[in-house]
């Protein structure tokens, strides 16, 4: 009874954690197997739409609560974390974030997720200090990263 959902971008992602989850036994094979067509509107471009950008965010967190409990707890924690970068990624560079309902929708995945993310005794305190203060202080982020880009040049 699992399916694909109605997302626009990272279905495939919460279609594999619900498979994952709801089977009694994963079997590991180190072979290329899953085929993933690159697409100038996909998940990797520098100009996903709104849709695609907040569909990102919320399967990768519907994937991370599918894995909370998981046995190998650490699958979790990355989709959890995973999941925050995006959003971060979404606020701090997307050009097409004015719309207010999306600031909206981001506001709330962000307290949600935050909320998870700070109590995940998995994840640091110095990255859930950096994750504060990228979202709230974008301005100080921005210059803390060109200023490491000048430094790494």
């Amino acid at each position: 009874n699992i399916k694909f959902e109605d997302y626009k971008i990272g279905e495939d992602t919460l279609f594999c954690s619900n498979l994952w989850t709801n089977s009694e036994k994963v079997l590991f094979v180190d072979l290329p197997l899953y085929n993933y067509y690159m697409n100038s509107d996909g998940v990797f471009s520098n100009n996903l739409s709104d849709e695609k950008w907040l569909d990102q965010i919320k399967t990768h967190y519907l994937a991370y609560k599918n894995f909370i409990g998981y046995k190998e707890k650490n699958i979790s924690v990355w989709f959890l974390e995973n999941g925050i970068k995006f959003l971060l990624s979404y606020r701090l560079f997307s050009k097409n974030n004015k719309d207010k309902k999306n600031k909206s929708e981001i506001k709330n995945l962000y307290k949600k997720y935050y909320a998870e993310y700070l109590s995940c005794r998995d994840i640091s305190t110095a990255n859930k200090i950096y994750v504060f203060i990228s979202y709230h202080f974008p301005l100080l982020y921005e210059a803390r990263r060109k200023l490491l880009d000048k430094t790494i040049r």
